[in-house]
């Protein structure tokens, strides 16, 4: 049986990779050329910092994120495609890398999304487990994110994570608390410290640190784009190096 051939899946992750190098400079260059302004506010978790940037972060990142998951999950799709081949059959329309959310759906689904595969493919495959709950949840993640991307604009957004040589002052200016170094949770809050109070004001003596963020597959919570794209490239790299045929 021959080999399998990856250069196909190679490619499209490699495209996948071009994409977030392009986020990742396009986020640099929108924090460090954008005048921006800090403020806070307080609600029923305390305080929350906010960063104000004179121009809204590019509309054209949501279209470059799309095209980095959309590029990982199709690597994955070239893959079966591959493995097809190389075991001698002609590959169909329906054949595709087999994710979803429950096990039983992935159970039932496997043998059409694989067909003319393998039977070694096939054990592959299903031992990674890339359904909702399974030890390969987080390749589920990368279909449920190309989906959405079909559905919805994921633009992100762009959080303060840290501020150093913090100044709380009182409304009349007089100082409140002094902090050396203080870290957010990923909305904003501070995580430190609790000091309420009206009308507070937060001086930091250095820029604070951003990081752009948008929700994850499960909307539930905010990470931070770029690791989370290449967290699914490596993700989608091991299945593709250590596939068997």
């Amino acid at each position: 049986m021959p080999n399998l051939d990856l250069s196909g899946p190679r490619l499209k992750l490699a495209r996948a990779k071009h994409h977030i190098r392009d986020l990742e400079s396009l986020f640099d260059a929108f924090i460090s050329n954008n005048p921006h302004r800090i403020e806070t506010e307080v609600d029923d978790q305390g305080i929350k910092v906010i960063g104000r940037f004179d121009r809204p972060i590019p509309v054209e990142t949501s279209a470059i994120i799309g095209d980095a998951i959309h590029n990982i999950r199709a690597s994955l799709d070239h893959l079966v495609a591959a493995a097809v081949r190389a075991n001698g059959q002609q590959v169909s329309r329906y054949n595709s890398f087999p994710m979803y959310e429950k096990k039983s759906d992935f159970e039932g689904g496997v043998a059409g999304k694989l067909a003319g595969c393998s039977d070694a493919f096939v054990g592959f495959v299903k031992s990674r487990e890339p359904y909702g709950g399974g030890k390969g949840a987080k390749i589920y993640a990368i279909s449920k994110m190309d989906n959405l991307d079909k559905h919805i604009t994921l633009l992100p957004t762009v959080a303060v994570t840290s501020l150093k040589k913090i100044t709380i002052t009182n409304p009349d200016g007089s100082p409140k608390l002094t902090i050396g170094e203080l870290h957010l949770s990923g909305d904003g809050h501070v995580n430190a410290i609790q000091a309420v109070g009206q009308g507070l004001k937060f001086e930091a003596g250095t820029k604070p640190v951003f990081s752009v963020r948008f929700r994850d597959a499960d909307m539930n919570n905010t990470v931070e784009v770029v690791p989370y794209l290449r967290s699914m490239c490596d993700d989608a790299a091991d299945i593709i190096e250590n596939a068997k045929s």
